[in-house]
């Protein structure tokens, strides 16, 4: 695999890091597989502050010799909560109920008695 890093470039606002990957598929086998192609070039653009990927350029030539390129791009948004967001479930139609955990009780207490080790419960044969 190669990569070149490009430098940054803006993208919807955004200063990107932009690097490109060249992935040689010529020493995987392909028998009994899917078709893989020879070469395979990504091109990613990253958000420089928050490392998230904002955009891809995929470029391949098919088992039938057309090059093929495929991009993709996502919308992110950080911090932007809304009321809806955060407000209480409506429960119409449902009923709450309580779990009886009373058969679980010797569990519960195990779990908060820290004087346990995790060894003590070791069995050597």
């Amino acid at each position: 695999m190669i990569i070149n890093f490009f430098g940054y470039e803006i993208v919807k606002g955004t200063r990107c890091a932009v690097a490109e990957f060249i992935i040689n598929n010529l020493e995987k086998e392909t028998q009994d597989q899917l078709y893989l192609p020879e070469i395979t070039t990504m091109k990613i653009w990253v958000d420089a502050k928050k490392g998230t990927e904002l955009k891809t350029v995929q470029t391949y030539i098919d088992e039938f010799g057309k090059l093929i390129e495929s991009e993709d791009e996502w919308i992110v948004s950080y911090n932007v909560v809304t009321d809806e967001d955060v407000q209480r479930p409506d429960l119409t139609g449902y009923t709450p109920y309580e779990l009886d955990n009373s058969d679980k009780k010797d569990v519960l207490d195990d779990a908060e008695n820290t004087s346990n080790s995790i060894n003590d419960n070791i069995i050597l044969n």
